[in-house]
């Protein structure tokens, strides 16, 4: 598993920040935000330093969460060792897909990278790139549901002998458009986030990415994986 978010770089903060109650809930900083009834969300403020990372990134923020999270998903899963030799499928679910992007795009029209990250499956088409993943590559949109639809998908794959190993997963990032949207639905609160307290008054946004290998058991026992 790998992970990138507002609460913890990598599954072992996360999962400790989880644990201890910690909030990646903070003033947005990345946009202009003074025109929006609710400025706070989970923001990932500066993106680490990922170990392994030979080429540069793609200048797409959501393409970097992804490829930060494979990166140690696939490295936990110690399936670099042996993709040359395997058929590996990237599935992703995003809400958002590369929006972000084409809003950069509009703010900068003179930016052709932007441009290039901006179709809905501009960050799983570079996160297959930088994977060199030779079976199908899919993006997923099931609104909240995109993530969890994604898993399903790719166990679908595995079963049907479409690829050996499926790097599976969601990721989506904070931007305006979608701030602008949630603001004018009246949907995100001023106070904190309790969704199973009757005193709930809204939701806040965040941004990251969550991805897993899938694979058969036997075939992960046949690389001395337990």
């Amino acid at each position: 598993m790998g992970v990138l978010s507002p609460i913890g770089q990598g599954v072992e903060a996360f999962w400790s920040s989880l644990l201890n109650g910690v909030s990646g809930i903070t003033s947005i900083e990345r946009f202009p935000t003074h025109d929006l009834r609710v400025r706070r969300g989970g923001e990932i403020k500066q993106t680490p330093d990922t170990p392994g990372l030979e080429r540069p990134l793609p200048a797409c923020r959501a393409s970097q969460f992804l490829i930060h999270a494979a990166t140690e998903a696939t490295r936990m899963a110690r399936l670099s060792e042996a993709a040359a030799t395997r058929r590996v499928a990237v599935v992703i679910g995003s809400a958002l897909g590369g929006i972000a992007e084409a809003e950069r795009w509009h703010d900068q029209s003179g930016d052709l990278h932007a441009l290039a990250g901006a179709p809905y499956d501009g960050p799983t088409r570079q996160l297959a790139n930088w994977l060199k993943a030779t079976g199908p590559v899919l993006t997923i949109s099931t609104a909240c549901a995109s993530g969890a639809t994604s898993l399903g998908v790719g166990a679908d794959l595995l079963r049907a002998g479409a690829a050996t190993a499926v790097v599976a997963g969601g990721v989506d990032v904070l931007c305006r458009f979608v701030m602008r949207g949630f603001n004018h639905l009246r949907s995100l609160t001023r106070d904190e986030v309790r969704p199973f307290d009757r005193r709930r008054k809204g939701l806040l946004l965040g941004e990251g990415a969550g991805l897993v290998v899938l694979e058969r058991a036997q075939t992960a026992r046949q690389r001395g994986i337990t």
